[in-house]
């Protein structure tokens, strides 16, 4: 039946149906639908080439932002290095002079102990040392 429609339609716009005509049409077809995959492929590997070239531009402005970001990097290490640096004079410093404070505390407290064991060991007397502090302590105290 419906090849019977498709020969009518053929008829009535002037064509034959033969064998050769319907092979004819279905190469047209044929190439029809080639035509079309290849445009499709062809449409496909231009917008991969252009995907391609955005990812390469995106990945050129990450590159360069990571560069800037690794020159901040370098600087603060730099500024770091230099603080930890200075940080460690500061401590040193301090270290030595408190240890050398601690070296004259040493000495003082060596000397104070010296000079109250010489007070201790000495023997008392009954004279006064000077006339004149005895006579004002007594003023003082009377």
């Amino acid at each position: 039946m419906e090849a019977f429609l498709v020969k009518r339609l053929f008829s009535v716009l002037g064509f034959t149906v033969t064998p050769k005509t319907i092979l004819k049409v279905l190469l047209g077809l044929a190439v029809v639908v080639l035509l079309w995959l290849a445009y499709s492929k062809a449409h496909d590997h231009f917008q991969h080439i252009k995907d391609l070239e955005s990812n390469n531009q995106k990945l050129t402005e990450d590159k360069n932002k990571l560069q800037g970001q690794l020159t901040q990097l370098k600087r603060i290490n730099q500024d770091n290095a230099s603080v930890n640096k200075t940080t460690g004079d500061q401590r040193e410093a301090a270290t030595n002079i408190a240890n050398n404070e601690q070296a004259a505390s040493s000495n003082r407290a060596t000397r104070t102990r010296e000079i109250s064991n010489e007070i201790d060991h000495t023997k008392p007397t009954t004279t006064p040392v000077d006339p004149v502090i005895t006579h004002t302590l007594d003023k003082l105290w009377n």
